[in-house]
């Protein structure tokens, strides 16, 4: 239950906060009915703060995407909650065919067709309009030609210098240093490849689950030791 007490934390604060699942299972239903049922109050745990009781007091659902991604290549599909699997898209498949296959995915609303540079920003904006918090379902496939290596993991860009906001990635599949990594750190102006515990550190939680389970504070504490370590940065 530490991740609820968390999010009560920041929200008794009043820090405001997007909070975006990201996934590569089908499981993302699953999990946003889960956060649906702690905002209103029907949980075992329950809501605490300003900004909860703002987010229930204007409920709406939590928007959903999907990633499509080949190699350097990425597209965005807004409202699915599927992955991109879904669309059975082939090698040797042109641009406007891979459009026309990811636009009949179930609930797409629009696909877009994005850089390394401009993910966090797409992101942040479309959460928007569901008080920012939503879910997202990455593309395995990508993942697992790239033998599980961080090259085609979940791409995560991050401003290393001036940004405006701290951004955190929370996963229990990421080897800091290490090729073998889910996460694929980007720095987001130049696109190039993050790797090294001195570039990781400030923005990626290797996410013990044990830890998670028996220690009410463990996800607010390793979000002060990231926020430090971005401090130091900027």
């Amino acid at each position: 239950m530490s991740f609820f007490h968390f999010i009560n934390t920041l929200s008794e604060l009043e820090w405001p906060f997007t909070l975006i699942f990201r996934t590569f299972g089908s499981d993302l239903p699953f999990i946003l009915k889960e956060w649906k049922e702690f905002v209103t109050g029907v949980h075992d745990c329950k809501p605490r703060g300003k900004i909860l009781e703002q987010i229930k007091a204007n409920y709406v659902e939590p928007l959903t995407g999907c990633i499509y991604r080949d190699k350097e290549s990425l597209y965005l599909c807004l409202g699915v909650c599927v992955s991109a699997i879904a669309a059975k898209i082939e090698e040797g498949d042109t641009e406007e065919v891979i459009l026309a296959k990811l636009r009949a995915l179930p609930g797409c609303t629009e696909v877009r067709q994005i850089s390394f540079h401009s993910l966090s920003q797409e992101l942040l904006q479309y959460y928007q309009a569901s008080n920012n918090v939503g879910g997202l379902v990455d593309y395995y496939p990508c993942w697992a030609q790239a033998a599980e290596g961080r090259c085609g993991g979940k791409v995560f860009p991050v401003q290393l210098t001036g940004a405006d906001h701290y951004t955190v990635f929370y996963d229990d599949n990421i080897f800091i240093g290490d090729e073998k990594s889910i996460v694929d750190l980007r720095d987001a102006e130049s696109s190039a490849s993050l790797l090294g515990e001195e570039v990781e550190l400030p923005f990626c939680v290797p996410v013990n689950a044990y830890e998670a389970i028996v220690n009410e504070d463990y996800f607010l504490d390793r979000l002060c030791e990231r926020l430090t370590l971005q401090q130091k940065r900027s």
